[in-house]
């Protein structure tokens, strides 16, 4: 389990370099825009490890296979042995997750946003895409490294800042919330151990640590690939698009109702007429 970084702001330094210096920057040390935006595809295996922070917690271990496809398509399973796979994922348009007991379940909400955001193949190296608006550009110190932070509302309207590291620049930490359930939380995500992807590929972190007020989430992947033995299956289970009906013909029916309501209610009084 990594420490939490120590992050505080400093004054120190030249001129602050712009939010999109930084992003470019970021791309050039994970390889530069031509390795990085070649692989359509990747797939991941490795580790997950939730430890509660409070005493007595049973922390939760399982295997995890996630598997990307771009521009922003997601499948994550997590696997513990004797019991029903975890899997959720995202199509480019609905996510949706299966329960240990088998049933099926569409992401709404906050949560979805959370697993759109996942879902974008490119992730910073997109940042025109995955951004809506930027604030100021900061110096921070890191564990006593210099770094630069950069508050952001993503395209979803979801705030957060990233913190690039200033010698290497690369994207080494990300302060955002989550949510679960109606809950929201303060949330600290490290990118950790970023390595090639095969011989001569961009670079990837291989560890990615989560950290909130109630519990440390660790993903530690084992092996990064670009290359599939199969293209990956997105077709949406029977259960699953039968439920996003359902869902689609209740929002048509609440949006029509509400339009009823402020247009006035009854129509015009045919009694009123010559």
């Amino acid at each position: 389990m990594g420490d939490v970084p120590e992050v505080a702001p400093t004054t120190a330094g030249d001129a602050l370099p712009s939010p999109q210096d930084l992003f470019e920057r970021h791309i050039e040390a994970i390889g530069g825009r031509d390795k990085v935006f070649a692989p359509t595809t990747r797939r991941l295996t490795g580790r997950f490890e939730m430890v509660p922070s409070q005493p007595g917690g049973q922390t939760f271990r399982a295997r995890l296979q996630m598997v990307q496809e771009a521009p922003d398509k997601l499948r994550f399973e997590l696997n513990v042995p004797g019991q029903p796979s975890i899997v959720t994922v995202f199509d480019g348009e609905i996510g949706w997750a299966s329960s240990s007991e088998g049933r099926y379940e569409i992401v709404l909400g906050p949560q979805l946003i959370d697993l759109a955001l996942s879902a974008q193949f490119y992730g910073e190296a997109d940042y025109e895409k995955r951004y809506a608006a930027f604030g100021d550009v900061e110096r921070v110190m890191v564990n006593d490294e210099p770094a630069y932070r950069v508050a952001y509302q993503t395209r979803f309207g979801k705030p957060g800042a990233v913190i690039f590291d200033a010698e290497s620049g690369l994207a080494t930490v990300f302060q955002t919330v989550q949510s679960v359930g109606e809950e929201q939380g303060m949330m600290l995500v490290q990118l950790e151990d970023y390595r090639p992807v095969g011989d001569d590929g961009p670079l990837f972190p291989r560890r990615v640590v989560q950290t909130t007020p109630t519990s440390v989430t660790t993903l530690t992947y084992r092996t990064v690939d670009h290359e599939l033995d199969a293209d990956p299956d997105w077709t949406r289970p029977e259960a699953v698009q039968a439920r996003f009906e359902e869902l689609q013909r209740m929002q048509r029916e609440a949006q029509e109702q509400r339009g009823e309501r402020e247009g006035g209610g009854s129509p015009g009084n045919e009694g009123d007429r010559d």
